[in-house]
């Protein structure tokens, strides 16, 4: 059984902020003209903003090392690709989010190891919190995805709303887990690590697509990592048993660590070397993110099985 409530606290604490950078990169691709959708995006904006900052308020001496020293939460670059973002597309900022998350990581000593059943009971609670706003989403972006269809809605590849739709399924289907109070089966860990699998191709198709109209720097390697994530995913055909989970974890996490060293060296050169992608600013440091997300569960998974 997982450490059940620093468990919880990070994965609310990541899907919160991840869903929150969702919203902000849907408003950054919605047509202006697109009204009514705009004004649901930036509902979830606030209402994911409100859900982090009531987790992070909650997680002081309830959250682990390891995860705040992860950069799940903040990256160095996190902060200046958000306001490039917001001041670009004329999105509301919410630089407080930052500061309080900044807050916590600088303020945290380790967690606990004893708690009450009423902070079971909070924690119950503030996942509940989430999984009705995930539903919520769920809703959206299905929504979206019919309107994408039939009209110029988005100004990106509607690829992006299913990217999105499949990420929610599967942050939906860990919340339930932990709202029921449940230990992750063999069946659970494989299906995630094979949709973190699919994530990070999709993650490395959109790097491809925003760079190559602009420059074909760092433009064979991305395409590397497209072909390894998708072989990695042919490696998937429904065995269960220790020693194959163990294979597909150790290729899935060596091409991962790969795939963001690859990252952190892109989101470098564009910040201080001049070069230029066409792209949203913050959706290179949210792939960035979910893809050290993507190892800390990894590591997680190893003591679990």
């Amino acid at each position: 059984m997982y450490d059940y409530i620093p468990y919880v606290l990070e994965n609310n604490l990541a899907i919160a902020s991840f869903m929150f950078d969702h919203a902000i990169l849907l408003l950054a691709l919605l047509s202006y003209d697109e009204t009514a959708l705009r004004q649901i995006y930036t509902v979830e904006q606030k209402k994911y903003r409100q859900i982090l900052l009531e987790t992070i308020s909650y997680s002081y001496n309830k959250i682990s090392q390891k995860f705040v020293d992860s950069e799940i939460l903040l990256t160095n670059f996190r902060n200046l690709l958000t306001e490039k973002t917001c001041k670009l597309f004329k999105i509301d900022e919410y630089f407080d989010t930052y500061l309080d998350l900044k807050k916590l990581i600088d303020n945290t000593t380790g967690t606990r190891e004893n708690f009450t059943e009423e902070e079971y009971l909070a924690v119950q609670k503030i996942n509940n919190n989430l999984i009705k706003e995930l539903n919520k989403s769920m809703d959206n972006l299905n929504d979206l995805a019919d309107k994408v269809k039939i009209g110029n809605t988005l100004f990106f590849s509607e690829g992006l709303v299913t990217h999105f739709t499949e990420e929610t399924k599967i942050f939906l289907y860990t919340l339930d887990f932990f709202q029921r109070r449940m230990s992750f089966t063999p069946t659970y860990i494989y299906r995630c690590k094979y949709y973190f699998n699919i994530f990070l191709k999709e993650h490395a198709q959109f790097l491809k697509h925003t760079m190559f109209p602009v420059d074909y720097k760092y433009y064979d390697e991305v395409r590397d990592y497209i072909y390894k994530f998708d072989k990695i995913i042919d490696n998937f055909d429904d065995d269960i048993t220790p020693h194959n989970m163990f294979r597909l974890s150790k290729q899935t996490k060596e091409t991962t660590e790969a795939f963001i060293d690859y990252n952190i060296e892109l989101l470098r050169n564009m910040i201080h070397n001049k070069y230029f992608a066409a792209s949203i600013p913050l959706l290179n440091d949210h792939i960035l993110r979910e893809s050290k997300y993507v190892i800390y569960q990894l590591d997680k998974f190893k003591s679990l099985i």
